[in-house]
């Protein structure tokens, strides 16, 4: 099975932050419980990150892996399409993970 790795670039904790990080463990966490790398990087403490990686609006999510890289502006509430665009529209959610988001990680 495939790896997957994301990078999620928002702008603080603002509501459309939020809504993408919500949307993004409804849809596709949900989908690869265990074969996914989220790295989330605020841009309003990371500026260099932003400038480096040409982010010019926010949230917008990176599919770094698997090639090709795939970009996603907005707050990921779009399923259909942001599935097809990812290619996890053939993926069911996990069972258990159909409504709310994914226990934060410990320390």
């Amino acid at each position: 099975m495939e790896h997957y790795t994301f990078i999620l670039y928002v702008a603080g904790d603002g509501e459309l932050s939020s809504r993408a990080r919500a949307n993004f463990d409804r849809l596709i966490a949900a989908r690869l419980l265990g074969r996914f790398t989220l790295t989330v990087v605020d841009i309003l403490a990371e500026p260099a990150a932003a400038r480096r990686n040409r982010v010019v609006a926010t949230p917008l999510l990176v599919r770094d892996r698997p090639p090709p890289l795939v970009k996603i502006l907005g707050d990921l509430s779009q399923e259909a399409t942001i599935l097809a665009r990812l290619g996890l529209d053939r993926d069911p959610p996990a069972p258990g993970r159909l409504d709310g988001p994914m226990p934060e990680e410990g320390p």
